[in-house]
């Protein structure tokens, strides 16, 4: 019999930096026990299992340099103990790992792609130019980065709102999906959130009128 003695509080969501997005998809197998720990609190053994069901066999020392790289970045914390009884006197007490959040936002707020200025200009005017012959509206490129990046701090805003709010069922549904699947749900829910919360004519007409 076998009891998780949890002491660390994981959050719901969590946005990422630039630098834990590059270590996370920079080393597949940092991937893996991501994913492996969205099941809930697990040992060296079970993550070692868990790779061997995978068709990838792992030692218990890659493991810990896994673990011990992730919890450095901030995205694995040991969650506890996990006491199991062996008998009328004997208790074996194992270390658990956690996720530090259930959910993980590659965006974060205040971010931007930075250009470079050899393309910045043709960047901005292939822009203007797209929108303008679509909706025959006048922008600025100044006007479009202002429009965009108000959208994507609102986008940012709903989607955290939206998945700390999420009950432990569809969660636990969410934990099914493979990496890459998570990151195009967020994506796709932030921003039908963004259309359906905001009256993006007037936000444009804003920018326009600048």
């Amino acid at each position: 019999m076998s009891q998780d003695v949890v002491t660390y509080k994981q959050v719901i969501v969590e946005i990422l930096t630039q630098e834990q997005v590059d270590l996370i998809y920079g080393e597949e197998n940092y991937k893996y026990i991501m994913k492996f720990l969205r099941q809930g609190p697990r040992t060296v053994k079970e993550l070692v299992e868990d790779f061997e069901k995978s068709g990838d066999s792992k030692s218990d020392k890659s493991i810990y340099r896994y673990l011990k790289e992730l919890i450095e970045n901030g995205l694995v914390a040991k969650a506890g103990k996990r006491i199991t009884s062996k008998g009328a006197d004997e208790l074996q007490s194992e270390t658990i790992y956690i996720r530090t959040a259930k959910i993980f936002l590659k965006r974060y707020l205040g971010h931007e792609k930075k250009l470079p200025e050899k393309d910045k200009q043709l960047f901005n005017e292939i822009v203007q130019e797209l929108l303008e012959q679509k909706f025959g509206i006048k922008l600025t490129s100044s006007a479009i980065g202002e429009l965009i990046k108000k959208l994507t701090i609102e986008n940012n805003r709903l989607t955290i709102d939206i998945f700390e709010n999420a009950d432990k069922k569809t969660l636990k549904k969410l934990g099914k999906l493979d990496w890459d699947l998570i990151d195009s749900l967020i994506e796709y829910v932030g921003w039908v959130a963004v259309v359906l919360d905001t009256d993006i004519v007037k936000e444009i007409e804003k920018c326009c009128s600048k």
